[in-house]
């Protein structure tokens, strides 16, 4: 059994698959802005990391005021209709549930919006599992690397004890600021299996075997 006592999970893409939603956001921002559509395989890089900076790059803009304006409405959109869109992978909220039931601290770290989060655990049935919910604020900015040592600091767990679970490449490089593990969620929305074996990564891939891959994991 592994050594970890805390593991931090992303979750869109590892927790979540939030595909549905965030393609229909996304694409109702682009409308919104007179874009044409784009297809599916070109959102995909638009689907890990920092919504404003995902924007400002999808809107080609650097105005700061036009970038919050479109965050304003991506996240309208989100309210209105998109959180509705996403479900939980295969087995996943029963493997956080298992491991918070072991005894393991379990944390969150997440770019989306904090209550959107919240209100997402508590609809899947596992925001009781949590110790910790760290997200992107409504206001002002918050790193993945931020929310990360925010989860240890709130639960007392050193970073050698603590494994990061996401799916992108934004996670690997938080997890290694903060100086915590890593497994990739290989069935999610950025690094691909190839990726992992290519760079030494640990990785799931298949949702269904996450509870197996944190248990074994052995750093």
């Amino acid at each position: 059994m592994t050594e970890m006592q805390l593991i931090i999970f992303d979750m869109d893409g590892t927790i979540c698959d939030s595909w549905p939603a965030m393609l229909y956001c996304y694409r109702e921002t682009l409308k919104e802005w007179g874009y044409e559509d784009m297809p599916d395989e070109e959102f995909w890089s638009y689907f890990v990391g920092y919504l404003p900076d995902n924007l400002r790059l999808m809107l080609h803009t650097q105005d700061d005021d036009e970038v919050e304006k479109a965050v304003r409405f991506f996240r309208q959109k989100y309210e209105e209709k998109g959180h509705a869109m996403g479900k939980p992978f295969d087995n996943v909220p029963e493997t956080v549930r298992k491991l918070h039931d072991q005894g393991f601290k379990i944390g969150l770290a997440t770019m989306t919006l904090e209550k959107y989060a919240i209100n997402t655990l508590e609809k899947i049935g596992i925001l009781d599992c949590f110790d910790v919910v760290k997200g992107s604020l409504a206001k002002g900015e918050r790193s993945k690397t931020d929310m990360i040592r925010q989860c240890m600091e709130e639960t007392g767990v050193d970073h050698l004890l603590t494994l990061m679970v996401g799916d992108g490449f934004n996670d690997l490089e938080a997890a290694k600021k903060a100086g915590t593990h890593f497994l990739a969620a290989a069935y999610g929305f950025g690094l691909t299996e190839d990726n992992c074996k290519e760079y030494g990564i640990s990785y799931v891939k298949d949702p269904r075997a996450l509870y197996d891959a944190v248990i074994g994991f052995k750093g």
